[in-house]
């Protein structure tokens, strides 16, 4: 915003005393205004909207929805949900979200994927959660390189849970998270030390 106004009193002062420096200031007006939208963008993807309104079930359709519709057609999402996922605790809904999204990222972006299916579990204990894509995986391949799949790992285990990324045998790959349904919450204990703070 700074900038922005900084170069609004650039483009004035050139317009009346250096006509030659308006094109440079209304330049760096257009730059300011693309990197505010970008950020806007970066901030929405950060903390999705509607995920702490609507719950984890309705963020996923829309980012389903979304992915569908930004693909033209080129690659087909679909979405299962199994169970009830209201009632986890935020940074979960957060995590899973965020998992979905890198992984559909991924297939899409590096292994030129034609079919993404999510499927999530909830079976009281447990979440599963499994996004399989028919994109092309090389075989042998150890998925340790990107700081996307690092970040899904370090997700997981900040959960206690564990993520899987297997090829699977009719092609593409398969990303599995398996995470208790508590993940999350605090522990009794805690709340106990906490009470007697």
């Amino acid at each position: 915003t700074s900038i922005q106004a900084e170069a609004a009193y650039a483009r004035e002062l050139a317009h009346d005393q250096l006509p030659a420096l308006t094109p440079s200031a209304e330049a760096i007006s257009r730059i300011t205004a693309h990197m505010m939208e970008v950020l806007q963008l970066i901030l929405r993807e950060l903390r999705p909207v509607g995920l702490e309104a609507f719950g984890l079930a309705a963020s996923l359709e829309q980012l389903v929805d979304s992915r569908n519709r930004s693909s033209h057609g080129r690659c087909l999402h679909t979405l299962k949900i199994d169970g009830d996922v209201g009632g986890l605790a935020d940074n979960l809904n957060v995590s899973l979200y965020r998992i979905v999204q890198e992984s559909l990222t991924n297939a899409q972006k590096h292994a030129d994927a034609r079919h993404i299916a999510v499927t999530l579990r909830c079976d009281g204990n447990e979440l599963r959660l499994y996004v399989d894509d028919d994109g092309r995986s090389e075989p042998g391949s150890t998925f340790d390189g990107g700081l996307g799949v690092l970040g899904m790992r370090e997700r997981v285990q900040a959960l206690g849970g564990r993520l899987t990324l297997t090829l699977r045998d009719e092609g593409g790959l398969r990303v599995e998270v398996v995470v208790p349904a508590d993940a999350g919450r605090p522990s009794p204990a805690a709340n106990v030390q906490e009470m007697h703070a």
